[in-house]
């Protein structure tokens, strides 16, 4: 069940921990926020009174000012896990000591209330999509802040059906207990959700941000070099202060619309509950399909729907101001914000570095957005205030409608401009020079388009590629367990995935742009966030027919979750299911020698060879050695097995069985089986038994020797830093030594004893390991050089 929900919702596997935890996290963030809201705005409208609403949209503004400020600069020197606790705990603290004060009559309690309300849920909000955007890639947000999201959407659902049970079984004003109950439980989790983070590695970790106190300009001083490379970071500037100076407008206008239709606190606490409710159920619905609507129409498109709504809303109040349009725009506007805007403007973030992401966060939250609150606050402000030429008296809330639709409007063409802009900046992000007259006008990319023939040949290697991953499927299902099923079942699926890459640069090399070979440059780079960007770039500059089927094949995804994702796209090319004895059969016709070598492998320890006498007839004239040597002893009935040289315990086991020894080895798991059949076919095994002495400067320890089982006691002055107590260096399993590591005191003529019956896998010199694995087993931390092609 669990199995195929995570299929359902494309959630894949090494995911599923970090994302309900950040589900919970916002779960009770959302939760306590909407059962304190629905008190705090009903107290503060029915006790207080709605005339001092504009007064007190204008405090909220300010108050914002000081908050995100002193935020925004803990962000650059609290982790974004222990801030959000903090936060938390202290919110929850403050309310609960709040509801101390309530006996005491205090009407300014209220308006208090209202303002804190309104701070929390922006502060804790923010706090926590900045934590959940340091976790997850830009791929991943696609698909999984839409989730997150309907996390907190649920808990929004329980609070607001919760709220008049909650007050018909207790005084209302215990609702801040509870409040504070729910965001400790919260607390909770994110101290959970806080270790899961991975620390950067040093060579990657970012400089600190300056600490001390910072004013306005001065966070926009250190931002501007941000936006004045990054048409990105100016359009999110543009995309939060827009939005924040209309939120105002129609935050008047809907509350000035329930409070002249409801006139008691019970009513309106029960309008809040059920609206509400509604509200968060349409957002759990949509929010569930969200990553399929932005898989679909791509992030800038899912933008574009919030600002036109905010259109037809405000239109809708100039013709119509009542409580009907008042629960459409109260229900459309939270909707979409929450499950489609919100999401895809955090996953945009995901496209800066590290300290560009830090400084554009703390400028947008801490400066930007305060400056459209205040600007919208302020014209709310005024208009209430008749202090308009024309105007002797206040005007009507239906009267803010001209001004709403005039920065929606903005809002609507500056969004349109990133999505025209949106695959340049993608191809910056990933580290593409556009040329120099592109660079100097506007950054705008039109995707690649292919040759006909070279697109065909794509979509058949693409083809070709899913028919492995659905053979190693089956192979799974038909086949007894074994090891050298596993094996095979692991080369098909490694093979799809560098075929993928192949297809990839054959694209490229028809790509006279240059566009295509940037992505796969980044795709080899070791930042997985910037192969994260390239797979989204390519998603936007390949045919959609090539990119989605292809990004399934490309993205870093366990086997059954990359052909779930891809299936979707072949229809009716998927292949049928074949019998074991068909598989293996078209295993031994593959051009491919490392898959020919394991299927021969498989049919032999399997039984009936016999079933396959004609391709074992064939291969027994193979131009590889290994495949024609086992070909030919099964095509005459004989068994190979290996052999033992005439030297001193020099084994020479056949090829496949070197490779599951290999790996077995912990440091050689995930070396692909190609490559070890590569690092195989030139080396050699050596056994010892327990107190023989070995000389380590003499044949046949000439290159580089890996430790597969036992253990080795190397003695001498000369070992250094390497010693351990008594003056001996102890070498097990996944140990690596030999003249052939640069650094590696063993090859200064020192001898070994073997304390346990030991084997070792010997490189020559005059082909040293090619793998990278070699060096991270060794003690010493040696490089190594380059593979010499074997199979192909």
């Amino acid at each position: 069940m669990a199995h195929t929900l995570r299929r359902w919702f494309d959630v894949y596997q090494g995911e599923a921990r970090l994302f309900l935890l950040s589900a919970l996290v916002l779960f009770f963030v959302r939760s306590s926020g909407v059962l304190f809201g629905n008190y705090a705005e009903t107290a503060f409208l029915k006790r207080f009174g709605i005339e001092y609403l504009p007064i007190l949209i204008v405090v909220n503004s300010l108050c914002t000012f000081v908050v995100m400020g002193f935020f925004g600069r803990l962000m650059a020197r609290v982790p974004a896990g222990n801030l959000l606790r903090r936060a938390l705990i202290g919110c929850g603290v403050v309310v609960g000591t709040l509801r101390l004060a309530v006996p005491l009559g205090l009407d300014l309690l209220y308006p208090v209330l209202y303002v804190l309300r309104t701070q929390f849920d922006l502060l804790l909000t923010f706090l926590f999509w900045n934590l959940a955007n340091e976790r997850f890639s830009t791929r991943q947000s696609k698909r999984l802040f839409p989730l997150i999201t309907a996390g907190g959407i649920v808990g929004g659902i329980l609070g607001s059906f919760a709220t008049p049970l909650v007050a018909r079984m207790t005084s209302v004003d215990n609702f801040m207990w509870l409040y504070g109950i729910l965001v400790l439980t919260g607390a909770t989790f994110t101290r959970s959700l806080a270790q899961e983070e991975r620390p950067p590695s040093p060579q990657h970790a970012e400089p600190a941000e300056p600490s001390g106190r910072s004013s306005l300009f001065q966070e926009i001083r250190r931002a501007t070099p941000v936006l004045r490379e990054s048409s990105l970071a100016r359009s999110l500037v543009l995309m939060t202060l827009l939005p924040n100076i209309v939120i105002p407008l129609l935050n008047y206008q809907f509350s000035f619309a329930v409070d002249m239709n409801y006139g008691s606190e019970a009513a309106m606490l029960g309008f809040y509950s059920t609206f509400r409710g509604v509200q968060y159920i349409l957002a759990l619905v949509i929010s569930l399909f969200a990553g399929r609507l932005y898989a679909r129409f791509g992030i800038p498109t899912s933008l574009l729907f919030h600002p036109l709504n905010y259109l037809f809303v405000f239109a809708g109040f100039l013709f119509q101001f009542d409580i009907f349009t008042a629960v459409y725009a109260g229900i459309s506007v939270g909707v979409l914000r929450m499950s489609v805007h919100n999401p895809a403007r955090t996953a945009l973030f995901g496209l800066f570095q590290e300290r560009e992401r830090v400084l554009l966060r703390v400028l947008l939250r801490s400066t930007v957005v305060r400056v459209g609150l205040l600007l919208g606050s302020l014209l709310v402000l005024v208009c209430q205030s008749g202090y308009f030429a024309w105007c002797r008296s206040a005007l009507h809330p239906q009267n803010l409608s001209p001004f709403g639709m005039f920065f929606a409007g903005l809002w609507v063409w500056v969004t349109l401009r990133l999505r025209r802009k949106y695959p340049a900046i993608l191809l910056r992000s990933i580290g593409h020079e556009p040329p120099a007259a592109v660079a100097a006008g506007a950054l705008v990319s039109h995707g690649v388009r292919l040759p006909a023939d070279v697109l065909s040949r794509c979509r058949e290697r693409v083809d070709r590629c899913y028919r492995s991953l659905f053979a190693a499927r089956d192979l799974r299902r038909v086949s007894p367990p074994s090891p050298h099923r596993e094996l095979l079942a692991r080369h098909l699926e490694e093979a799809a995935k560098q075929d993928a890459l192949e297809t990839l640069s054959a694209a490229a090399q028809a790509d006279s742009s240059g566009q295509l070979a940037t992505v796969r440059r980044a795709l080899d780079s070791g930042s997985s966030r910037r192969r994260s960007n390239a797979l989204e770039t390519l998603d936007h500059l390949l045919d959609r027919s090539l990119a989605r089927p292809l990004l399934a094949l490309l993205d870093d995804l366990a086997p059954g979750d990359r052909l779930a994702a891809g299936a979707r796209y072949l229809k009716d090319r998927r292949p049928a299911r074949s019998s074991a004895a068909d598989l293996i059969g078209g295993f031994l016709r593959s051009p491919d020698r490392v898959t020919q070598l394991l299927a021969l492998h498989l049919a032999q320890h399997g039984g009936a060879p016999s079933t396959h006498a004609t391709d074992l007839l064939r291969l027994a004239d193979s131009s590889t050695s290994h495949v024609r040597d086992l070909a030919a002893a099964m095509a005459h009935g004989t068994h190979d097995s290996g052999a033992v040289s005439n030297g001193p315990a020099v084994v020479t086991p056949n090829l496949v069985d070197a490779i599951l020894l290999l790996h077995s080895l912990p440091a050689m798991a995930g070396v692909p089986v190609r490559d070890l059949a590569e690092l195989v076919s030139s080396g050699g095994f050596v056994e010892a038994d327990a107190g023989r002495e070995i000389a380590l400067d003499g044949a046949p320890f000439q290159g580089i020797c890996l430790v597969l089982a036992g253990a080795l006691s190397v003695e001498g002055d000369a070992v250094g830093g390497g010693l351990e107590s008594g003056g001996a260096l102890l070498l097990g399993p996944g140990d690596a030594f030999g003249p052939a590591l640069p650094n590696d005191p063993c090859s200064r003529g020192l001898s070994g004893r073997v304390v346990e019956n030991i084997r070792l896998f010997l490189v020559p010199r005059d082909r040293p390991a090619p793998l990278d694995a070699i060096a991270a087993a060794s003690r010493f931390r040696a490089p190594c050089s380059p593979a010499p092609a074997w199979s192909r």
